[in-house]
């Protein structure tokens, strides 16, 4: 008999194949816990650290009820005598959170990518097109599989690469607000993936999902053998649009990214100290700030994201606490190295 957390999953399961969004998919993982509204039609992930509880991302599910649940999530956390925070959350839901005494703070922008308007043509793509003819005259090639729980053998495949992609960063593998290379996860809510081969020799891929809307095609897992040579992100990139348009697809929904440098935001001045301390941190261990480069190359639309906490002083504890909960402790954030060096001290 199933137990009561694999219930509320397979409810989730059925409503984010329903109602896609960016991060929905990370509800099946088992870092996170589901507040269901009272019909069951939607719900909020979530996960708690020290006296945060954090949802992540939009509620999931009809717009129509997000408003009652982000209200019955902030009830819940103050009822428990829990700090309610939301992470990552939308224009969209803004001026509800904020009406129940909560802090915005501007942390970072959705990259979606409108599909009939992107081109290679016009000499703003003359070095992108260079790149990709390098890449497909040395043998480079792009292989799309629409489900991975269909074709498990390519799942060690894809492991190879990311074991060698992980095993060039400082830190492990992140939890809660990333996905993370699990082969449940990735048969269970149903990823597609995009892989570039040589000569057979699996190079990089990328992992989709999109529900049932089929009107865009979300990013989560983006994996690179460091060995690859240069342009092999590219061609998977170029392609995996590509792919998308042909399929019928309106929007490539990159994901997110860290706020550019320079900001208007009045917030982001307030707390311009934190941010600069935020960003050399993201740079120095994952250069952020270079993907976001990376992504600005297919001209996306961006969309601000949201931290919102109930005091100005509680949105940096908030914001230490996300880190936290993606990164799995400090361990996490500074890596098994820097933990087995203090430890001697």
């Amino acid at each position: 008999m199933p137990t009561r957390r694999e219930r509320s999953f397979e409810r989730a399961r059925a409503i984010l194949r329903a109602y896609p969004a960016a991060k929905a998919q990370l509800a099946v993982l088992d870092d996170k816990h589901l507040l269901f509204n009272s019909a069951g039609t939607a719900f909020i992930m979530y996960a708690g650290h020290g006296r945060s509880c954090v949802a992540l991302g939009d509620p999931v599910g009809p717009p129509q009820h997000a408003p009652a649940l982000i209200r019955q999530f902030h009830t819940m956390c103050t009822t428990r005598g829990l700090r309610p925070v939301f992470h990552e959350l939308s224009n969209d839901h803004l001026a509800t959170a904020t009406t129940l005494g909560l802090h915005p703070l501007r942390i970072a922008e959705e990259a979606r990518v409108r599909l009939d308007t992107f081109s290679l043509t016009g000499r703003r793509r003359h070095n992108l097109r260079n790149r990709l003819r390098n890449a497909t005259k040395d043998g480079r090639t792009f292989t799309w599989v629409p489900s991975l729980a269909h074709a498990p053998h390519r799942l060690s495949e894809l492991h190879a690469i990311s074991h060698e992609w992980l095993g060039t960063k400082p830190s492990r593998e992140k939890r809660f607000s990333l996905g993370r290379f699990d082969p449940d996860y990735l048969t269970t809510v149903d990823f597609a993936a995009g892989l570039i081969q040589q000569h057979d020799q699996p190079l990089a891929f990328v992992t989709t999902w999109a529900g049932t809307s089929h009107q865009e095609l979300y990013l989560d897992l983006m994996r690179c053998r460091p060995t690859a040579p240069r342009g092999t992100m590219d061609l998977l990139f170029v392609r995996m649009l590509q792919q998308a348009h042909a399929d019928g697809y309106t929007w490539f929904n990159l994901g997110m990214s860290p706020l550019p440098p320079a900001t208007d935001d009045l917030s982001t001045r307030r707390f311009g100290r934190l941010y600069a301390q935020a960003r050399d941190l993201a740079h120095h261990f994952y250069n952020l700030d270079g993907l976001r480069q990376y992504k600005d190359k297919f001209d996306p639309h961006w969309s601000p994201r949201y931290l919102l906490a109930p005091s100005r002083p509680g949105l940096l504890r908030a914001l230490s606490d996300v880190a936290l909960l993606t990164s799995g402790g400090t361990r996490g954030i500074l890596g098994d190295t820097w933990h087995h060096l203090t430890r001697r001290r």
